[in-house]
């Protein structure tokens, strides 16, 4: 018979994040997903909650979810008056109890934010953070019809209590008492996102009957150990009946080891040890080797009964610092360096908050693909869901997790803020810890940053909470994880760039020229390049629909983001540079070719990250690292994202793609010391092959050559002077600018023995700013490759600039490139959805004329 004491430590241990979900739940009796279908209400503030639920006008809303998500679902979002902070809404679910007996807890994953939970009229939780689960203990309210009703209440009171007042203001949000909420900022940051705060439970609801077996703590830290790989596992439980089990069964892939179960003080059982597996397989970025990972079972010895406990994948990895000095942050993994470069991840739902496993992968797919080896969750953002980091192992690509604090000062002195802090942070380390993707921990975002910047001492900013509190916690948890106090720290100012960790926008928001991304010595860019970037034209399409495209319209200005009480937007940061880039007056050309503008806009911005991305990635540069500030848009427009907020490639992804490469060449310009070609190799094996260089005139005349074999070893890179390549002064970077150029583009490839293309890169010495031809004579023909891929064979009559390939449903392997006579290029398209036939077109910056593509009958 279920005594309220067990079913109340059951919920208080489903509750304090000891334990990785997969073994919290693989030891429940039944595990009952109560997601789907709910309904939803709006009531009037103050009232009853008995009489309103009677008179509520009640609609279907989708669990997990949002109120603004359940709006949008009804078509009622765009009506709506907003500030749902200001407002109280009820959720409600009716489910049969299905005769549990026993001790049981409803859990509550994410519940934005001031919530009561009641079942069958009882109440059985207050909540107030949105970011940690939650449990209730309910064997004995449970019956055989069971109506649970979630009451999200008005964050109004909170929001407008007289508070202590804060060492610093903040003008990231309009609230100041947001700092006291443990709520999201996203949707209450004016200028950066639809204003659609979270209320509602954004995250999975679910019934857990409890086991013969209840694990209060659980550690597995994976390490590897020169060739080996060894799992530290620390266990506590308890067993229903009170028995000591007598051992723990541990399997790893084919390796099977026991550890013995001891009492534990206090009561229940623990169990201490490790498995060590011979040369096993390690876990690497993808970019340095393969992501190998290995299955992970525990079970207990009780008895004569095997209890199953839960399965999890763990890679073996070693994650440390290159340099123990506090200024000097990078990465080494498995003893090798790493050049970390990605971007800031953004969730793919900013309105419902919705899951979608599927486009999670998809989108993570891209980023591999793209070269990039990190993503950071920022904390100005979200927690992501486990199916995020599982994918982020499997696919090699790092996790740089902020805890979700940004901009404010927090109240870590008071003690309910704490103590919620605590469980916090404790849930998402149980659930990190032992996943090799998990690179870096931070404590905040710009927190430090922001105390400097307003005049305050710099130590005025390193609040206890950041700089001990959750340090401990990751010291606890993962003492290989580095740990950062805040993004950006470290220097004499936080906000310095060449020490620590920054946040890099020379190049960008402060219209900084490029040579700054090279002279400011940046060290590691956690945030960098923010821009206005244009997507592409079915993403345009649907921002307009069917309207007049316009660069300054409303509807264009709503997805352009903007910092708060500033006299300026991020499109005019990428007016400044299309004006730096290709010489051309931005509002002339804004009032009379739009399209034109669209254009050029698109290939300013990518040039800008490719080229910065260049210089820091640069054997001599003592950059270790840089992440695009952000990875996808949070809504439809011209945001800050490589991905449009549909999860589409805008521009700038191909210009990434081939900065990111683990095997990449590319040129700097070395001013009045000619152009330079780097070459990077991130992969283990050698690269071994004959580099060429040619100069080419526009009509594919060649004025110059040079080549030379060259060989770099894994993780290693070397550079080249073009001048001594050539054999002679050609003026390559046309620095001295003796008459005119008499080249149009520099080319250079890195041939194999097999004949095959590793990389290739160009230079273009006269600067964007070409003359704009009628044509070029850009043709294409397509073949198809199987499974509904084609290859598309370009040509051109003269150099054709910045290739556009535009092929709806189709994903090019490269676009955006140069094209000069004689030297066509070959991409691959593949099915980026249903399979369908062919259509695709090409257009040239330098040429008004758009060329379709000959499928020879195959489209």
């Amino acid at each position: 018979m279920e005594t309220m004491t067990d079913s109340r430590q059951f919920a208080r241990n489903l509750e304090q994040g000891g334990v990785p979900a997969a073994f919290a739940e693989g030891t429940a009796a039944r595990v009952t997903s109560l997601d789907g279908e709910w309904e939803f209400a709006e009531l009037a503030p103050g009232r009853d909650l008995g009489p309103a639920l009677a008179e509520a006008r009640w609609r279907p809303a989708p669990v997990p979810g949002t109120v603004a998500g359940a709006m949008r679902a009804l078509g009622d979002l765009q009506q709506d008056r907003g500030d749902l902070d200001e407002r109280e809404f009820v959720y409600r679910r009716r489910f049969p109890g299905r005769g549990v007996a026993g001790s049981a807890a409803l859990v509550f994953d994410g519940l934005a934010t001031l919530t009561d939970a009641w079942l069958n009229g009882r109440r059985i939780l207050s909540a107030r953070n949105m970011f940690r689960r939650h449990a209730a203990a309910v064997g004995d309210v449970l019956g055989v019809d069971n109506e649970l009703v979630l009451h999200f209440r008005s964050a109004d009171a909170e929001l407008t209590r007289k508070r202590p007042r804060a060492k610093w203001p903040t003008r990231l949000v309009r609230h100041r008492n947001l700092r006291y909420l443990r709520t999201a900022l996203l949707g209450r940051i004016p200028g950066w996102a639809p204003a659609h705060p979270a209320v509602g439970p954004w995250r999975g609801v679910r019934l857990l009957e409890q086991g013969k077996v209840t694990l209060t703590q659980l550690l597995i830290r994976p390490v590897l150990d020169g060739g080996d790989g060894v799992v530290s596992i620390a266990l506590q439980g308890r067993v229903a009946d009170g028995r000591t089990p007598a051992a723990l069964k541990v399997r790893i892939s084919d390796c099977f080891a026991t550890l013995r179960a001891a009492p534990a003080a206090g009561g229940g059982f623990q169990v201490l040890g490790e498995v060590r597996v011979p040369a096993a397989a390690p876990w690497w970025p993808h970019d340095l080797g393969s992501p190998e990972r290995h299955a992970l079972s525990l079970a207990l010895e009780l008895g004569g009964d095997v209890v199953d406990l839960g399965s999890a994948q763990v890679g073996f990895r070693r994650i440390e610092r290159q340099s123990a000095g506090p200024d000097d942050f990078a990465l080494k993994i498995n003893g090798r360096d790493v050049f970390c470069r990605g971007a800031c991840w953004t969730p793919a739902d900013t309105v419902g908050l919705r899951d979608d496993p599927a486009e999670v992968r998809r989108v993570l797919g891209l980023v591999r693909d793209a070269g990039m080896n990190m993503l950071r969750l920022s904390g100005a953002l979200l927690y992501e869901s486990d199916f995020f980091y599982d994918a982020c192992d499997e696919l090699g690509i790092l996790v740089w997790q902020d805890f979700m604090f940004a901009s404010m000062d927090y109240p870590g002195e008071d003690a309910e803020f704490a103590e919620e802090v605590r469980i916090e942070a404790d849930q998402l380390l149980a659930r990190l810890h032992h996943r090799p993707c998990f690179s870096v921990l931070c404590g905040n975002s710009e927190v430090e940053q922001q105390a400097a910047m307003n005049g305050l001492p710099p130590a005025v900013g390193m609040a206890r909470l950041f700089r001990h509190t959750l340090k401990e916690a990751g010291s606890r948890w993962c003492p290989d994880v580095p740990y950062v106090p805040s993004s950006p720290s470290g220097g004499a100012l936080p906000f310095h760039v060449d020490a620590g960790v920054a946040h890099y926008f020379g190049v960008g928001a402060y219209l900084r020229p490029l040579a700054d991304a090279r002279e400011s010595r940046v060290r590691f860019a956690s945030e960098c390049l923010a821009f206005s970037n244009v997507p592409e034209d079915a993403s345009l399409d649907e921002l307009f629909g069917g309207e007049t495209r316009g660069a300054h319209t409303p509807r264009y200005k709503h997805g352009v983001p903007r910092d708060a009480g500033s006299g300026w937007d991020f499109s005019d940061v990428t007016d400044h540079y299309i004006e730096q880039l290709f010489g051309c007056d931005v509002r002339a050309l804004r009032y009379a070719e739009t399209e034109r503008y669209f254009a050029l806009a698109r290939v300013a911005t990518g040039v800008l990250m490719e080229r910065s991305i260049g210089l820091w990635r640069a054997e001599e540069s003592p950059c270790r690292g840089a992440l695009v500030w952000f990875l996808r848009d949070l809504q439809p427009g011209s945001g800050w994202g490589v991905l449009d907020s549909a999860g589409r490639p805008k521009a700038v992804y191909w210009f990434l793609k081939r900065a990111c490469a683990p095997r990449a060449i590319w040129f700097t310009d070395e001013g009045l010391n000619g152009l330079r070609l780097h070459v990077r190799n991130d992969r283990a094996a050698p690269l071994a092959g004959r580099l060429r260089v040619c100069l080419l005139r526009s009509n594919g005349a060649e004025t110059g050559r040079g080549e030379t074999d060259v060989s770099v070893a894994g993780g290693d890179g070397r550079s080249f002077g073009v001048d001594a390549l050539l054999g002679r002064f050609a003026d390559t970077a046309y620095a001295y600018r003796f008459g005119p150029c008499e080249h149009a583009i520099v080319t250079a490839e890195l041939v194999l023995a097999d004949g095959t293309i590793a990389a290739a890169c160009q230079f273009l010495p006269a600067g964007l700013g070409h003359a704009l031809h009628e044509d070029v004579g850009l043709r294409a023909a397509s073949r198809p490759l199987g499974r509904g891929a084609h290859e598309l064979r370009i040509e051109s009559r003269e150099l054709a600039l910045f290739v556009r390939i535009s092929a709806d449903g189709f994903l090019p392997a490269d676009n955006y490139f140069h094209v000069a006579p004689g030297a066509g290029r070959t991409v691959v398209l593949v099915p980026d959805g249903p399979e369908r036939p062919l259509q695709a077109r090409l257009e040239a910056l330098n040429a008004r004329a758009r060329a379709g593509v000959d499928t020879g009958g195959q489209g």
